[in-house]
């Protein structure tokens, strides 16, 4: 059975079986895989890109009750990044 519901917020939750082409392998620590890679905020830097996401961590929300979670553009490795093909439930 495949995914046929076009809102994805639906489909977030769950076990699936993707088949998928690996992409980059990261065997070390010191490797990262960038969640912004392809997009428009690759191109900022990173020191201007975490002051601009440190609003986000604002005291007034969270005294107004609005929780942010830390934000985070990489995944550290040890990481395997794998271009899906075909995903089952």
């Amino acid at each position: 059975m495949g995914i046929f519901n076009k809102n994805m917020n639906e489909n977030t939750d769950g076990k699936y079986r993707v088949i998928g082409k690996v992409t980059k392998i990261i065997n070390d620590a010191d490797g990262s895989i960038s969640l912004l890679r392809n997009t428009s905020f690759s191109l900022i830097k990173q020191s201007a890109l975490d002051t601009m996401l440190s609003g986000f961590t604002n005291k007034d929300a969270q005294d107004a009750g609005i929780v942010i979670p830390d934000v985070s553009t990489t995944i550290a490795g040890p990481a395997v990044m794998i271009l899906p093909i075909a995903i089952f439930i």
